[in-house]
């Protein structure tokens, strides 16, 4: 279903900055070392739909700002399904999928 969407869109996040490629490479080797995923997941199987919606905004704001197509629009749907408080624990591992090839293509920049 999101496979489609590119995961990084480098020209879409070099313009959020100014064309400064090293800063965002900088911020970019910053986010794969990031814990947001452990912090939804554990969220979602503590069952607490509140709590992982406040971690997946968060993660929603950070894959935007950088540009990180894929992961920001699987992140936008398990928002909403939380804030509905719905946990949708099948999102975790099409998330997990798209962080590592979101990392991998991060590596190739």
């Amino acid at each position: 279903m999101f496979e489609e969407i590119k995961c990084v869109n480098t020209e879409e996040g070099l313009s959020r900055l100014g064309g400064n490629m090293t800063l965002y490479k900088k911020l970019l080797g910053s986010f794969k070392d990031s814990a947001y995923l452990k912090d939804i997941d554990a969220q979602m199987k503590n069952g607490d739909a509140a709590a992982a919606a406040v971690a997946a905004h968060t993660f929603k704001g950070v894959t935007g700002n950088l540009s990180l197509a894929r992961l920001n629009a699987i992140t936008v749907e398990l928002e909403k399904q939380l804030k509905e408080g719905k946990l949708p624990l099948d999102y975790l591992p099409v998330l997990q999928v798209a962080f590592d090839a979101t990392v991998e293509e991060i590596a190739q920049l």
